[in-house]
């Protein structure tokens, strides 16, 4: 069971200190939101492996469950004690179909260098990422793929889409000023 990180997470929250009354650990919900981290972190973490996981979230799962972040990453270090019973590992699930490219595992980390590149405008990358996968990519997302899927996705938008997105972009990005 703590062969793999999900094992771990799971025995790790297990040994977090228990409320008088449910006996329970803190919800996975209530860690999340004290954390940073994103709603559903730990379910997925759990139910379906840490597979395109960026460290960042690693290094939060590992201050949430009150670990040592190179036990959670390898389980070499000392194992936190129990704190109570152990429920059995879930089965893992298989992850479902990404429905759009913004789901696909490495988009966010190759988004960011795309952006940084400046050769298309932000807009073009929100469209590309509200695409639906019809074919997975063959290997790994990078860069260029991001930068390849929003150039095709804002070559094939009406001039009216991109107006549009671009100044809804532009309205989230601009500082407010007080009195203006």
């Amino acid at each position: 069971m703590l062969a793999a990180l999900r094992g771990r997470v799971h025995y790790a929250w297990h040994c977090l200190p228990r409320d008088e009354e449910r006996k329970m650990p803190p919800s996975k919900r209530q860690l999340e939101t004290d954390n940073g981290l994103a709603p559903g972190t730990f379910t997925k973490l759990i139910r379906y492996g840490a597979e395109g996981q960026e460290p960042e979230t690693i290094a939060r799962v590992a201050i949430a469950l009150g670990v040592g972040e190179p036990w959670l990453q390898s389980g070499k270090g000392k194992a936190p004690t129990l704190t109570g019973y152990l429920e059995p590992l879930p089965p893992l699930l298989k992850r479902a179909k990404p429905k759009n490219y913004r789901e696909l595992d490495g988009w966010a980390e190759a988004l960011k260098i795309a952006i940084a590149r400046r050769n298309f405008p932000p807009a073009a990358f929100e469209m590309a990422g509200r695409w639906r996968v019809l074919k997975m990519p063959a290997g790994r997302v990078d860069a260029t793929f991001v930068e390849a899927a929003a150039n095709l996705a804002w070559l094939s938008s009406s001039v009216e889409a991109r107006t549009k997105l671009s100044t809804l972009l532009g309205k989230r990005a601009a500082p407010r000023t007080a009195g203006m």
